[in-house]
């Protein structure tokens, strides 16, 4: 368990950021429930508003601690949910392209 502990803080300290763009999709589209059967365009536009959230959570915890180690842990999260965003935002850019073919 200390090990991992360990290994973590190394893989904290070590972690590069990066710039990732915001294509701002989920900003325009409002909040849905999950529901059974729902068609694959809505599932994206769920999941991206999650993502949307917990980026949005992860900032503001950021902004509420003084300890610069929990800032860091919460600036890395903040920058996971922006990648994950930006790779849902994209496929639903891709797949409502096909549409129009």
């Amino acid at each position: 368990m200390l090990q991992d502990l360990e290994s973590n803080k190394e893989k904290i300290a070590e972690y590069q950021f990066k710039w990732i763009p915001d294509m701002k999709r989920s900003d325009y589209m409002v909040d849905i429930t999950y529901e059974k059967g729902m068609h694959y365009t809505e599932i994206l536009r769920l999941a991206m508003k999650r993502e949307e959230k917990s980026l949005q959570l992860y900032n503001e915890l950021a902004t509420k601690t003084d300890k610069s180690e929990f800032v860091n842990l919460f600036k890395i999260l903040s920058q996971e949910e922006a990648k994950h965003k930006n790779i849902l935002e994209t496929i639903y850019d891709d797949f409502m392209a096909e549409q129009g073919d």
